[in-house]
């Protein structure tokens, strides 16, 4: 990619103050390779303007195809329409077909002095571990009990697959990678209870997603190496949450519970099981009985009568 150097990511300030004044804008034109690039910017200062907008954005927009550059690119983010402002939300740039233009415009205040530092990788979506000679063979597996769950994961090539809490969804061994995936509770959790996140590459994780919520992607080729799934509140004391995971080019699931990360390094995630239980059905306790209804008063049998004497005879 021409025309875009590296920076340093600083942490950023993510309190939004009032930006008075002018907006200044600034573009540069960019030249992309055919390929998945993941765009992040890190400022040391943001603020909020009156139409909502937080400053500093960018937005990335391609320019019209030419004979050198007749590619096209798809521009996706957790933010609408390409716009970025947040470090935790970058925008993901497929580009297929042939090289890209692309104009990288940065909209910032005035009064903030400082330009935000805008980063630039390329993901390599090949999946090199796929079909290595001698790649172990993956072991097969069983689904498992669990509170009602519906979870969804969108698998390459093959699209959207959907299947109870406790069934392994994708399958092991296949080297077709999971892309995004979501999970919604049944009745015995709500909405509030659940939340889930995506491991995209190291150190670089997604915001976390609230329950029902599609985290990840669909067909920018971009493959989960890993997720995290946790439960919250009083579901987090009375539930227990156990993720296990599949990866390409090797043999045994990586399972972790309650939150903690499930991957396996650089291996892409290529089968999912998420599975719920209450917290003495997986310690192997018998559950508890629920409580005995108050029994009613009984009356008590009424006195029997005395047996009166005998007569003499």
């Amino acid at each position: 990619m021409e025309s875009m150097s590296q920076t340093t990511q600083q942490t950023p300030d993510t309190t939004a103050r009032p930006v008075p004044g002018a907006i200044s804008t600034t573009a540069q034109f960019l030249v992309f390779d055919p390929g998945l690039f993941i765009v992040d910017m890190a400022t040391p200062q943001s603020g909020a303007t009156d139409m909502g907008l937080r400053l500093p954005a960018i937005r990335m927009d391609m320019t019209p195809a030419t004979p050198a550059r007749p590619g096209r690119a798809v521009v996706t983010g957790a933010l609408a329409e390409g716009w970025m402002w947040r470090s935790d939300e970058p925008v993901f740039v497929l580009v297929t077909g042939g090289r890209v233009g692309m104009v990288l415009t940065i909209y910032r205040a005035s009064t903030l002095t400082a330009p935000p530092e805008i980063r630039f990788r390329q993901i390599n979506t090949s999946l090199t571990q796929a079909g290595a000679p001698g790649a172990p063979e993956a072991a097969p597996q069983t689904d498992a009990a669990s509170v009602p769950l519906k979870v969804l994961v969108h698998v390459r090539n093959t699209g959207d697959v959907i299947g109870p809490g406790g069934r392994w969804l994708g399958t092991p061994g296949s080297n077709a990678p999971i892309e995004g995936f979501a999970v919604e509770p049944g009745e015995e959790l709500t909405g509030a209870d659940l939340e889930y996140q995506a491991i995209l590459g190291n150190s670089w994780n997604t915001p976390w997603f609230a329950a029902g919520e599609f985290c990840g992607s669909r067909g920018m080729l971009l493959p989960l190496l890993g997720v995290r799934v946790r439960l919250k509140g009083a579901a987090a004391a009375n539930f227990t949450c156990i993720t296990s995971g599949h990866f390409v080019g090797k043999a045994d699931p990586v399972i972790s519970q309650d939150g903690e990360p499930c991957a396996a390094g650089d291996a892409p995630l290529e089968a999912l099981q998420v599975v719920v239980l209450r917290r003495e059905e997986a310690a192997g306790e018998p559950a508890a009985p629920p409580p005995a209804a108050p029994e009613k008063p009984r009356r008590a049998p009424p006195a029997a009568a005395k047996p009166g004497r005998k007569p003499k005879g």
